[in-house]
């Protein structure tokens, strides 16, 4: 009985066969590309979505920082805030946020309109910054964690001065603990050495702990504000050389110091009324004779007074250093001199003359 022949035996079936697996391999290909096209969009996507995201919270972050730079401190918080409430471990957005905490810690004062207290205002502000810096605490370390620890030291010591919140002395206890960490901390050292001048603890350790804050090279302004803006209302002997000196030093290292400033420390140091001979030998023997005299003309540039009288008082300062000098007799015949100019009457040193002529002739005998 014949037989048919086998199908697979057919000789067009391998041209086929290799045909369909050439197209299946194609479509294969264009799929997996297609899922790679759609895989990347989607990546693509969400990259945008991200970069998107993080260019409105750093927009936000910029008005935050320009509202710090113009002193509103509670605003530029809120703001931060508001950010961070978007993405709660947002890096830049915590720096920025630390960073105005600290400066406005630095910067702190409340004002109040009449008859409004500031205590209210001083405790919600400083709640703010509690909890920056109580945070903060927790996340850092080294040097950074020490900046923390000073701030949150000087915050708590403006809660008991400013918001009387507190008693005790958790401020000075967060500073010390700053230095433990980080010895030559430049706040922690400035900021404990305000502290001190403040309630005239030791003076000498408290000039200590500026002198550390100024070998850092850091913060100069920062440190020279918090170091003069109390050293001159401390009356304790010591106190004006220190001022003078440190005025001298500005000058030599050409250090910036506002008009203001200068006339406060020149007032403090070198006052011209009767009662003050003592203060004005401690302030002027404080340093060489040329600088002091450089110092002083350094410090009076801003002084609004007549040239006549202007020069009376250079006079004056000149006699004083004549007879820290030891050359009373010099001394003695300057002071006579200027008592002799009608100029002089009426005018601060009206009194103070006859006195250091006084002195000087009884000296004498």
């Amino acid at each position: 009985m014949a037989t048919s022949p086998t199908p697979a035996s057919s000789p067009i079936d391998p041209p086929i066969k290799r045909a369909w697996k050439t197209i299946l391999a194609w479509i294969a290909g264009i799929t997996a590309v297609l899922g790679f096209i759609g895989t990347m969009t989607g990546t693509f996507h969400t990259i945008t979505e991200h970069f998107t995201h993080h260019k409105v919270l750093d927009e936000q972050i910029t008005l935050a920082q320009n509202q710090a730079k113009q002193e509103e401190f509670p605003q530029a918080l809120q703001t931060l805030a508001a950010v961070l409430k978007t993405d709660p471990h947002y890096a830049p957005a915590l720096d920025a946020q630390l960073a105005i905490a600290e400066k406005w810690v630095e910067n702190f004062h409340v004002e109040s309109g009449p008859g409004q207290d500031p205590k209210p205002i001083a405790a919600t502000w400083l709640d703010q910054v509690f909890s920056v810096f109580d945070a903060a605490v927790l996340r850092l370390k080294g040097s950074q964690l020490a900046d923390v620890q000073a701030h949150l030291g000087y915050a708590h010591y403006l809660n008991r001065e400013i918001a009387l919140r507190e008693s005790g002395d958790l401020g000075e206890k967060n500073l010390l603990a700053a230095l433990d960490t980080d010895p030559t901390n430049v706040y922690a050292n400035a900021m404990l050495g305000n502290v001190m001048l403040r309630h005239h603890m030791d003076l000498s350790e408290a000039l200590k702990h500026f002198d550390t804050a100024v070998a850092t090279g850091k913060e100069r302004p920062f440190v020279r504000r918090f170091q003069l803006g109390q050293l001159i209302f401390d009356d304790e002997p010591g106190a004006y050389a220190a001022a003078f000196k440190i005025a001298n030093t500005l000058r030599l290292n050409n250090e910036a110091l506002d008009p203001g400033r200068k006339h406060d420390i020149l007032a403090f140091s070198v006052p011209m009324n009767s009662a003050t001979h003592d203060i004005r030998t401690e302030a002027l023997s404080a340093i060489p004779r040329n600088d002091a005299w450089n110092t002083y003309l350094w410090l009076e540039e801003s002084a609004a007074d007549t040239p006549k009288f202007r020069e009376l008082k250079h006079k004056f300062v000149q006699a004083m250093l004549t007879e820290i000098a030891g050359d009373n007799a010099s001394s003695l015949a300057q002071f006579r001199a200027i008592q002799n100019d009608d100029s002089a009457r009426f005018s601060a040193l009206d009194t103070a003359i006859p006195n250091e002529i006084e002195r000087l002739t009884a000296r004498k005998k």
